[in-house]
């Protein structure tokens, strides 16, 4: 079996830095995908086949009167140089585009039919291999750009479009109005293809889909995490919290007045969350709370994510949870944004009912909150005094966070640290102590050795 199809882009188009190949050509790829096929198509196989048409640049663009890096391109020119090969089992582009008016529709969205026959041919030779009813067929996107939404946590950039197909496994007509995420696909995939997942030593993210095509509708997440440059998210299918935070370094720039480079030579005084001034920008534009630390979206009744009521439901979440129909975990978001907002009674309030009610499913960073909250409470205003009980209480639930996912030990680090140069070692050598109990996290060797400073600073 082939393990890899040729057909492929060292990178996104420009990004080649050969403006003469900075153009789509979708028979190129599609060739190379029908190709693996017959190699392959005795065994079973898996096929990635990425298209790069909408991906810049523009296939839609005309330069005089031409769609120059799309239909109107040369087909010779492909990622592997100029060469001449036989597409004839494909509509011509000149065709295509006169197909496209002939519908009445606009010239320029004609490289959404120009995919549409490549899908197509994928879908005959399958046919002509006797492989079509036994073969699931996903089309998706990566990420989606409503409203300059691409480099946000916005719906407009992660919410996309996800078609699964297989004759002889989902039903016809089928719908699953559910979360899942593309980590789901490789446990999908491996399930699918026999494998027990108990059995894999590699901790997978995602949760296999297989029940869900078999026609299962129950949930399989009940919410999702979401993480891009300085933004985090939360969400539910009722809700979503995003939150914008900043290393320490940035921080400190912002706090002394800092300017950040903003697009066009413009400067701005909080940084996009990415270093990509341009798509920061339209986030920025498009989206008026992009740079609000804290963000919370009723998604039930404002899916565009017009009003952040964030700063509402921090005073009426008392009377929200004790409605039936305001999802419980409403309180794990306000206890997170109170943590990192230094509110660290609200934080240990909110989170402590949110655990203790026998009905909620518990995460390992519910634990993790609460746990930093205890830690920071317990360090008295002088800054100086630590309540060995209460650190003793908050290391008790981290350990908690630990026990359910090991991987939490990964971003304890940089909290550690932050204790350390504060002169706290009480406290930073209780979270390094913690995070070392993971051998497999990213800081393992360097939270060793601030563990041992730590202890032998205390003492």
């Amino acid at each position: 079996m082939d393990l890899i199809m040729p057909g492929i882009y060292a990178a996104n188009l420009r990004e080649l830095y050969n403006d003469s190949l900075n153009v789509h050509n979708v028979e190129w790829k599609n060739k190379a995908a029908l190709n693996f096929i017959d190699q392959n198509k005795k065994e079973p196989f898996f096929l990635y086949y990425s298209e790069t048409v909408p991906h810049g640049p523009a296939p839609w663009i005309k330069k005089n009167g031409k769609f120059v890096h799309g239909l109107d391109a040369n087909p010779k020119f492909t990622g592997e140089g100029y060469l001449d090969a036989d597409y004839s089992y494909l509509p011509t582009r000149e065709e295509i585009k006169k197909e496209v008016k002939s519908l009445g529709k606009e010239e320029a969205q004609a490289w959404l039919r120009w995919f549409d026959h490549a899908v197509g041919a994928v879908v005959d030779k399958l046919k002509a291999a006797g492989i079509y009813e036994n073969t699931l067929i996903v089309i998706t996107s990566d990420h989606g750009n409503y409203n300059g939404g691409k480099t946000t946590l916005y719906e407009g950039g992660i919410k996309v479009p996800l078609m699964m197909h297989w004759p002889a496994g989902i039903k016809a007509s089928s719908h699953y109005n559910e979360l899942v995420q593309n980590i789901d696909y490789t446990p999908t995939f491996l399930e699918l293809a026999g494998v027990n997942l108990k059995e894999v030593k590699t901790k997978l993210d995602g949760v296999s889909l297989k029940n869900v095509l078999e026609g299962n509708s129950k949930s399989v997440h009940d919410y999702l995490y979401f993480e891009l440059g300085f933004a985090r998210g939360v969400a539910t299918k009722d809700w979503k919290y995003i939150t914008v935070r900043y290393d320490e370094k940035t921080q400190n720039k912002i706090d002394n007045g800092v300017l950040f480079k903003g697009w066009n030579n413009t400067e701005i005084k909080l940084p996009y969350y990415l270093s990509n001034g341009h798509l920061g920008h339209e986030a920025a534009l498009h989206n008026p709370f992009y740079f609000e630390k804290n963000q919370l979206f009723d998604m039930k009744t404002d899916s565009l994510e017009t009003k952040n009521v964030f700063e509402k439901n921090k005073t009426e979440a008392n009377e929200m949870k004790k409605l039936d129909k305001v999802n419980p975990r409403i309180l794990r978001y306000l206890g997170y944004s109170a943590y990192q907002n230094g509110n660290y009674d609200s934080a240990i309030s909110a989170l402590t009912e949110y655990i203790t009610k026998g009905t909620n499913k518990v995460i390992a960073a519910d634990y993790y909150n609460l746990g930093l909250a205890k830690i920071a409470k317990s360090i008295a205003a002088d800054g100086k005094t630590v309540d060995g009980a209460a650190l003793a209480l908050g290391a008790l639930d981290i350990k908690k966070s630990l026990e359910i996912d090991l991987a939490i030990a990964n971003g304890m680090n940089e909290v550690a640290k932050k204790y350390f140069t504060q002169k706290l070692y009480p406290v930073a050598s209780a979270l390094f102590e913690l995070a070392i109990t993971n051998p497999d996290s990213r800081n393992f060797l360097e939270d060793n050795v601030y563990f041992g400073l730590s202890v032998l600073t205390e003492n």
